[in-house]
């Protein structure tokens, strides 16, 4: 069973945070596995605070 938490800005506390998925859409051309070694490596969610601007991952 998966739990959801709210994840809360380190700097500030706040909730008001959005999320930077840089792996959320599927590349669907001929260069696919190229492309795709270089994605894995970033990390895949990044957190940015919408009240002090501060990211994290």
């Amino acid at each position: 069973m998966a739990i959801a938490t709210t994840e809360t800005c380190p700097l500030c506390g706040t909730d008001d945070v959005s999320v930077d998925d840089v792996a959320w859409f599927a590349i669907a051309f001929e260069r696919r596995a190229e492309v795709q070694d270089e994605i894995e490596v970033q990390d895949a969610v990044v957190f940015l605070c919408r009240e002090c601007g501060v990211n994290w991952d």
